[in-house]
């Protein structure tokens, strides 16, 4: 059985900042992937093993979800531009043109 909730997570991670809309739908094309994958196997895999491994998918979801929910807000979004970056933009776009 492959370690969905190590896959999920670790491309949660890789793409930082994530929207609950960004990971939907990762989640919407993980389980699709997944599924076109084990219906496709020569020799059929049993429909029983199937099911398991879309509970077992389900599951990681909702663990990876659930982290994510109880990580601190700051965290989720990416962080505000600091006073320093705001006022070098703002003397940039001061100068005149030559």
């Amino acid at each position: 059985m492959a370690d969905y909730y190590r896959l999920l997570s670790s491309v949660i991670e890789a793409l930082e900042g994530t929207s609950a809309e960004v990971r939907r739908r990762l989640y919407d094309s993980a389980r699709t992937g997944f599924l076109e994958q084990l219906r496709k196997r020569e020799p059929p895999l049993a429909d029983s093993y199937i099911n398991q491994q879309q509970i077992a998918m389900e599951e990681a979801i909702r663990r990876v979800e659930k982290e994510q929910m109880s990580r601190p807000a700051e965290r989720r979004c990416p962080p505000p531009p600091t006073r320093s970056l705001l006022f070098r933009a703002q003397q940039r776009q001061k100068k005149p043109a030559h």
